[in-house]
């Protein structure tokens, strides 16, 4: 093979040659960045659980119950539940009667839909993810109460410098009532 024939022969052939030598360069330069952020979006994709209830447009949401105002247990057709995550605070859901299920285009409810409430607003979808059942009101019941109770003996706990203080108030108490007392034995 003669070299001669791999130099470019004209300015323009130069310039074009020298163009495609750097842009490979740069694309090669770049593939390992590149294939570093595909693989952390797709461990990223796959460390969140997604759902989708299919044809939700269509009857494939079977029932729901509100999670007071920050999300929403939905169970499909095949009675399995799933929980959705709400942005922010959704004014309205606790007390709603009935709701507005706001799909893709393809009738798909999934983390990318909205809830209505009525006379409320619009709810976004935050996070759609497979739950358990949502717990009975007895249980939801039973769990405030337990944590009432462990708030309770927190708050009476007295910091350090406050027991001091009242320790001391005690003892001038005392020391006033001892001095009552052997007044009132003079007398």
């Amino acid at each position: 093979m003669n070299i001669s024939t791999l130099l470019p022969t004209t300015p323009a052939r130069a310039a074009r040659v020298l163009g495609l030598t750097l842009v490979l360069a740069w694309v090669l330069a770049w593939a390992p960045l590149g294939a570093a952020f595909a693989a952390s979006s797709a461990a990223a994709d796959s460390a969140t659980p997604s759902a989708s209830i299919p044809f939700a447009n269509h009857g494939g949401i079977r029932d729901w119950k509100a999670d007071r105002d920050k999300g929403l247990w939905v169970q499909d057709v095949h009675r399995k539940w799933y929980y959705a995550t709400l942005m922010g605070s959704c004014t309205g859901l606790d007390y709603a009667q009935s709701i507005g299920f706001d799909t893709s285009p393809a009738g798909n409810f999934d983390r990318w839909s909205a809830i209505v409430v009525p006379r409320w607003g619009r709810c976004v979808v935050t996070t759609f993810v497979p739950s358990g059942a949502p717990p009975t009101k007895q249980k939801r019941a039973a769990a405030a109460k337990d944590a009432a109770a462990v708030a309770k003996p927190a708050a009476a706990v007295k910091s350090e410098p406050e027991a001091k203080d009242d320790a001391s108030k005690d003892d001038a108490s005392k020391d006033d009532s001892a001095k009552g007392d052997s007044s009132a034995k003079g007398e």
